[in-house]
């Protein structure tokens, strides 16, 4: 069901806090339970190549889909049960595939609904002015998909009148407490946690999930091997360069400079880039608060910054906070952001379609860093400020 996964077998004793797994591996994933009863229990493990936050496993009769949040100490888990079986009483941890209503809140969940060709299946969102992809937009505007309000104030009512199979929410709305109404209801809320993972391609892997809920999983897995294939290639041209830019990222807001941890997807994302990052050996997988002194005792000289915000000038960056003329990168011209290629409605395009496809955002990162490496093309998400 799910190639190029390993598979292992296992006595399984799992709770949800905290949960332990005993694995033992074996070439065959067949257990024979050693009791009077001569029956024999098949269970594979399948775990995916980059992402750590979810896993599967697959029995005669269903799927369970596990998503690890809170630092993996708590544990979600969801049986994947076909529709043509015999159905079982509705639970707010059983899905029945394939979904046909969905509900979704954060832009990054669209492109993996499109890519699978899912999207009519949504009928529900948090803002959906935040969306940028034409195709969706096109369904929002013929009324097709309803917003639900925002995750601090969902509509709860307008959600149970449009009866979705599956939520999915994120892992800042997890104690949200309309969610409760909703598993009281009988409808799953499944936590797309994909921006915690370490890896990018750790994000675009996620689409598996989506696969195993809609029955696609050979799409899915042949959409992520593309993927990965070109991020791959472009990592080995990026490998090439003798030169290492020293690179800036982030922001300041209100005095905190906020700019990627070590061991997140971004920090990741410069690194196969060919980028000296700063803060590479840095700890947590979200973003570092720093003060300005210590950006500027690290990175002043830096040659190129990354994520000015909605600037379309230097002029008028500088003009907005003065500390950043003391940038090298300011003073050369060597400025880019994510924030100024936006949709229709003013989403940026960088936070939608980016999760699905880090290969495009590593191909712009190798086009600022080594220009001569590989051949120019438009960006996809990337402006030089003029």
């Amino acid at each position: 069901m799910f190639n190029s996964y390993f598979c292992i077998m296992k006595y399984l004793t799992f709770s949800l806090t905290p949960f332990i797994i005993t694995l033992v591996f074996c070439t065959q994933c067949n257990f024979k339970k050693n009791n009077n009863h001569n029956h024999t229990f098949t269970e594979k493990i399948f775990y995916p190549k980059y992402a750590k936050n979810f896993f599967f496993s697959q029995n005669n009769h269903y799927t369970t889909l596990y998503i690890l949040i809170n630092k993996k100490q708590d544990t979600l888990s969801f049986k994947l049960i076909s529709k043509t079986q015999n159905s079982l009483p509705n639970s707010n941890n059983i899905i029945y595939t394939p979904v046909e209503k969905i509900i979704a809140t954060s832009t990054t969940d669209i492109p993996y609904l499109e890519a699978l060709e899912k999207e009519t299946t949504l009928v529900g969102f948090t803002g959906t002015n935040y969306i940028s992809s034409k195709k969706t937009r096109t369904l929002i505007d013929n009324g097709n998909i309803k917003d639900i309000g925002n995750l601090l104030q969902l509509n709860t009512e307008a959600i149970l009148e449009l009866t979705p199979e599956v939520f999915i929410a994120s892992l800042n709305s997890n104690k949200n407490k309309s969610l409760s109404l909703l598993t009281r209801n009988a409808i799953p809320v499944l936590i797309n946690n994909s921006w915690l993972e370490t890896h990018p391609l750790g994000r675009a892997e996620w689409i598996k999930v989506f696969g195993a809920l809609y029955k696609k999983e050979a799409l899915s897995e042949k959409i992520f091997n593309s993927i990965e294939a070109n991020y791959l290639s472009l990592k080995k041209i990026a490998n090439k360069a003798n030169h290492h830019p020293t690179i800036l990222s982030g922001n300041l807001y209100k005095d905190i400079w906020y700019t990627p941890a070590g061991n997140s997807f971004e920090a990741k994302l410069i690194n196969d880039a060919n980028g000296d990052y700063a803060w590479k050996n840095s700890t947590g997988v979200g973003s570092l608060a720093l003060s300005i002194e210590s950006i500027l005792e690290k990175s002043e000289q830096a040659t190129i910054w990354l994520g000015s915000g909605a600037f379309e000038t230097i002029e008028k960056l500088t003009d907005f906070e003065e500390k950043y003329r003391l940038l090298k990168a300011t003073k050369t011209g060597n400025v880019y952001t994510k924030d100024l290629t936006t949709g229709t409605t003013g989403g940026i395009l960088y936070f939608e379609t980016g999760a699905l496809r880090p290969d495009w955002i590593l191909k712009d990162l190798i086009q600022i860093f080594h220009p001569n490496l590989i051949k120019k093309t438009p960006f996809h998400f990337y402006k030089k400020l003029l």
